[in-house]
């Protein structure tokens, strides 16, 4: 039984996004540039 009987018996869920496609992909490019600049700065710093 184990997990694969958990899977089985798992209601499916609905996830609604509130946040348009553009916002997303400015929050994620952000969060790129974020850590860029972090590798950047540690190398910098190192």
């Amino acid at each position: 039984m184990g997990a694969f009987s958990n899977f089985v018996m798992s209601r499916p869920f609905q996830i609604e996004i509130s946040e348009s496609q553009e916002e997303l992909e400015k929050a994620l490019r952000h969060a790129t540039e974020a850590s860029s600049i972090r590798l950047i700065a540690n190398a910098l710093l190192a």
